[in-house]
């Protein structure tokens, strides 16, 4: 930007930021009510914004915020991860369960969130019968109200 290169401005090593920065798009739900929701590789954003903070979690609140997106502050959140990950997620789920929120889970992963101390509530397989996942993703059980207001907008 000023036409030089860092190291003829004299600038060894860059100063590690003391604030966390996200950025965010900005997609037409709210601005064009009836737009489909469903996003697809021609999908295109209506700008861009920028929460900052001294911490990840606070933000990115405020680039959701600034996006117009109402994080759900209660509810039934569903984590579906790869094997691989699942000891990674630990953390995430027992800060979203002490938050308040309600973590279904299959029978097998029931036990392992007993075993973690991460409160979980049992949810059936596609071959388990019914209600099972795809039942409750389509009731729109794990849906935020601004999901919920925009399907409304699309369908009236």
């Amino acid at each position: 930007m000023a036409g030089k290169s860092l190291a003829e401005l004299g600038v060894a090593e860059p100063t590690p930021p003391q604030h966390v920065s996200v950025k965010e798009v900005v997609f037409p739900f709210t601005k064009f009510p009836g737009v489909d929701v469903i996003l697809g590789p021609e999908m295109r954003s209506t700008g861009e914004v920028m929460g900052i903070d001294q911490n990840f979690p606070l933000a990115y609140a405020k680039a959701q915020s600034r996006a117009g997106t109402v994080l759900p502050t209660k509810g039934t959140v569903f984590i579906s991860v790869r094997d691989q990950d699942k000891e990674a997620v630990v953390p995430a789920a027992r800060q979203l369960a002490d938050a308040g929120f309600q973590i279904p889970r299959h029978q097998r992963h029931v036990r392992r969130a007993i075993k973690d101390d991460v409160p979980a509530t049992r949810i059936a397989k596609l071959a388990e019968g019914r209600p099972n996942i795809k039942d409750q993703i389509k009731n729109e059980r794990f849906n935020s109200s601004s999901t919920r207001r925009q399907r409304k907008a699309r369908h009236g």
